[in-house]
């Protein structure tokens, strides 16, 4: 039974020693590489990636970099243009105290500029 215990003990440790040496997709570079920086991770995997050695603002510079890189494919993606312009009729959405209520304004409402919001 300890002999079993032991097998998974050892088993969840060289996991977790391949996964931190493994570099990563987004800053080409190992989890353990920029907390252990005088120590090189060696595994068994083969890895296609031979990391730089980098600074911490450069790996959080292009981890930054991707995910906006991500962000813009997104929005390219997802995001639509509005066709609403100033003084149409719009639906304006109440909140429903119960089910009979209806979930909209009756007649709607006219778009007017009444100032910009702050971000």
């Amino acid at each position: 039974m300890s002999d079993n215990r032991s097998d998974i003990q050892v088993g969840s440790r060289h996991c977790l020693c391949c996964y931190t040496a493994i570099p990563d997709s987004t800053t080409k570079v190992a989890p353990a590489e920029p907390i252990f920086r005088n120590q090189k991770f060696c595994t068994c995997l083969p890895s296609t990636i031979t990391p730089a050695q980098m600074y911490f603002e450069e790996i959080f510079q292009q981890d930054y970099e991707r995910k906006m890189q991500m962000k813009r494919y997104a929005d390219d993606r997802y995001m639509k243009t509005s066709d609403i312009q100033v003084g149409d009729l719009v639906l304006m959405k109440l909140e429903q105290p119960n089910k009979p209520t209806p979930p909209y304004e009756d007649g709607g409402a006219k778009v007017q500029v009444t100032g910009y919001r702050s971000q």
